[in-house]
């Protein structure tokens, strides 16, 4: 005799299974949703207390008053201010030879690197003579970049630059538009002061230099 089996009641179970399976992944579903709801508020209320940026820490050198020193130029009596990175050299300040007997000079010297990793110079050099001889003869083009006032008597600081931008030099003049000659204040002696880049031979400026060597420039005044 065959029997008949009832499965009503495992469908049942299987029912109530599945429900609280289901029960089960809703209330975990919303427990994640509800923690990372929480820790959404927490991070935007802290991050509003905080700077979104921090201020890059300078790679100039500081310009700082604690920086600075004041050299002075005996043969011209003129001192002048520059920062602790430059180093002078005044061991020349006797110097002279055929034709510029009374030639003197000092020289303000800078390491450099350049963006490639070379290391180069800058050099300001301070010139004295009683014979007045052109830095640059070569120059082209001359644009003003400041001016110095030495006693009464105004001296041009100017950028001159070759035909083939090849090298350039700041300098002192007597003119605003080109090069030529300065004498000191109740003097018949020539004073220039030239700033080159390179430790043989001479190559263009660094536009991002040009300020710092105006300003020792201009610093420059007559001593009491």
């Amino acid at each position: 005799m065959n029997k008949r089996y009832n499965n009503s009641g495992f469908s049942a179970v299987e029912a109530l299974l599945i429900l609280v399976v289901v029960g089960i992944l809703g209330f975990t579903g919303w427990f994640v949703y509800h923690s990372k709801q929480a820790a959404d508020k927490t991070l935007t209320n802290t991050n509003s207390t905080v700077p979104k940026y921090k201020k890059k820490a300078s790679t100039q050198p500081s310009t700082t008053s604690t920086n600075l020193v004041t050299d002075n130029y005996a043969p011209a009596s003129v001192s002048f201010t520059h920062s602790k990175d430059w180093t002078f050299d005044t061991s020349g300040e006797t110097y002279g030879y055929s034709g510029h007997p009374n030639e003197k000079g000092a020289k303000l010297y800078l390491r450099y690197q350049d963006p490639d990793g070379t290391l180069d110079r800058y050099t300001i050099g301070f010139g004295t003579d009683s014979v007045w001889s052109i830095t640059d003869a070569y120059a082209s083009s001359f644009e003003q970049l400041g001016k110095i006032t030495l006693g009464g008597k105004t001296q041009y600081v100017i950028e001159t630059t070759d035909s083939l931008n090849k090298f350039s030099e700041v300098v002192t003049s007597g003119c605003p538009d080109k090069e030529c000659s300065f004498t000191l204040p109740n003097s018949s002696t020539y004073f220039t002061v030239q700033a080159i880049k390179g430790v043989q031979n001479g190559v263009a400026l660094d536009n991002s230099m040009i300020p710092e060597i105006v300003s020792i420039f201009e610093s420059m005044e007559l001593n009491s």
